[in-house]
């Protein structure tokens, strides 16, 4: 999740409160001073150099020229694909023999791959043609927009923590993280490695990094979420109530995209998080705040998913997040006279606290987390995934 803000005058914290925390970092309960300087909202004159984030969402047609489709929400293996130990599939949407690559990796979630697919077919009008009638124009929007949002994520996502200027590595925690200050907030990239007992448990984990219903309880200041439209296997419209650790409510809207990787060794996934600023949407009306929210204009997030193996027949998922934190223009001007002790204290505070607290929290939401791999919106996501995984332990 992200601290950024975009609130009005009136809505401006009062002092006296605990810190907000960024991304499931845990809210102090008696904080130093440095803290407060993360909490408080935007003034409105803020506003006017924001971009806009905005990512439009697919609407998927229903016709019989892409009917193959209609079954990868719910990754059902085709009736002649070839079978691996334990009756899994030997492959990711291998399917039947005569199934179009592009169809593979769009029904596997390998957007990117998809994109490869579309670019050798796009050099004649056949191919061109061809691709519209395996998938449809909606289908080839989809993964056009992920693999340019994609692109656009590289700038933050492959900044490493100790490039940054205030920077620490805890390898109790298995943790690094960096923050670079800019003018208007933080750049903040933290690295952590989560050991899991199986892959189930790993992706419990990365549920919470997919799955934003899950965020409640995890993130201190969430007080529920809810989708917006219809659900769908690789994105969705998030609407996040949360109050922050300085009081102040927010009603943000974010839309979230996230797609399969083929990273070595055993795979990965990417995911990006953005403020939704419009009031209609491909058909979603977004919802005014309610009375005596703010709502957030400049959420940016993108987080990479890794599978490595662990010890011991173990797993280790590798999470890498960039995202940009946007306090407000008073506090950031005090976090530009700070020394890089007093950042690196009071950014490392709420970083470390949160990573602390997070197996603690998926023991005990064990349950809410399974259900949501298994059965929520992007279960067939989850389970594409685990098989990606399973294929490479074969190898």
């Amino acid at each position: 999740r992200s601290c950024s803000r975009a609130l009005s005058a009136d809505q401006r914290p009062k002092p006296g409160h605990s810190m907000v925390s960024c991304n499931c970092f845990g809210i102090s309960e008696n904080p130093d001073p440095e803290e407060l300087l993360f909490a408080g909202g935007r003034r409105e004159s803020d506003r006017e150099n924001a971009p806009s984030l905005t990512a439009a969402l697919p609407v998927h047609s229903n016709g019989a020229d892409n009917a193959v489709l209609l079954g990868r929400p719910d990754f059902r293996p085709q009736e002649n694909e070839v079978k691996g130990p334990d009756d899994e599939p030997a492959g990711l949407g291998t399917a039947v023999a005569e199934e179009h690559q592009l169809v593979q990796k769009f029904r596997s979630y390998q957007l990117l791959e998809a994109a490869k697919e579309l670019k050798d077919m796009k050099g004649s009008k056949e191919g061109e043609e061809e691709a519209r009638r395996l998938l449809g124009r909606a289908e080839i929007e989809e993964i056009r927009r992920a693999e340019s949002n994609y692109e656009a994520s590289l700038t933050m996502i492959d900044r490493k923590p100790s490039d940054l200027k205030v920077h620490h590595h805890d390898n109790s925690l298995h943790l690094q993280w960096g923050a670079q200050l800019h003018d208007t907030g933080f750049l903040l990239v933290m690295h952590v490695d989560w050991p899991c007992d199986s892959l189930e448990m790993l992706l419990q984990y990365a549920a919470l990094y997919v799955s934003k219903d899950t965020t409640v309880g995890w993130d201190p200041e969430v007080v529920d979420v809810e989708a917006l439209g219809d659900p769908h296997p690789t994105e969705a419209v998030w609407r996040t109530r949360k109050v922050d650790g300085m009081g102040v409510k927010l009603d943000d809207v974010t839309n979230m995209q996230w797609m399969l990787l083929d990273s070595e060794p055993m795979g990965g996934a990417w995911v990006m998080e953005s403020s939704l600023t419009e009031s209609c949407m491909k058909g979603i009306t977004i919802p005014p705040p309610d009375a005596g929210h703010g709502r957030s204009t400049d959420i940016l997030k993108y987080t990479t998913l890794q599978i490595l193996q662990g010890d011991n027949s173990a797993f280790v998922l590798r999470v890498k997040l960039a995202m940009n934190v946007n306090p407000g223009s008073v506090s950031t001007r005090l976090m530009q006279l700070l020394p890089s002790w007093g950042l690196r204290r009071a950014i490392g505070s709420q970083v470390e606290g949160g990573v602390r607290n997070t197996p603690s929290h998926v023991a005990k939401k064990k349950a809410a987390l399974e259900k949501s791999v298994k059965h929520g919106p992007a279960a067939s996501f989850y389970k594409s995934f685990e098989l990606y995984a399973r294929q490479k332990l074969r190898q």
